[in-house]
């Protein structure tokens, strides 16, 4: 079993949320990037998908590494702020 997996299983048994999957990760992360901003292109390259294959995406060989770093980093902020709001809900 991977770390995900156990990590999913921990989040389906706190969260009481019978169907939720390691996938839902990625659903919300995509989500909540694609709310605050961050280009499509970014986006799939962050999710390890292709640009495509159209022209542009067989042509455009960047791999928006500066982006993808800022558009984490976001990410892990709101996270965080998320969890220490939850810390913060159980001692109160």
């Amino acid at each position: 079993m991977t770390w995900l997996q156990k990590a999913a299983d921990r989040a389906r048994i706190e969260s009481k949320v019978t169907d939720f999957q390691a996938h839902d990760l990625r659903r919300t992360c995509a989500t909540r990037l694609a709310k605050a901003g961050v280009p499509d292109a970014v986006l799939k390259m962050i999710l390890n998908h292709s640009l495509g294959k159209d022209i542009t995406g067989v042509y455009n060989q960047y791999k928006y590494f500066e982006e993808r770093k800022k558009a984490m980093n976001a990410w892990s902020r709101q996270l965080l702020a998320i969890v220490r709001r939850d810390q913060m809900m159980k001692v109160g």
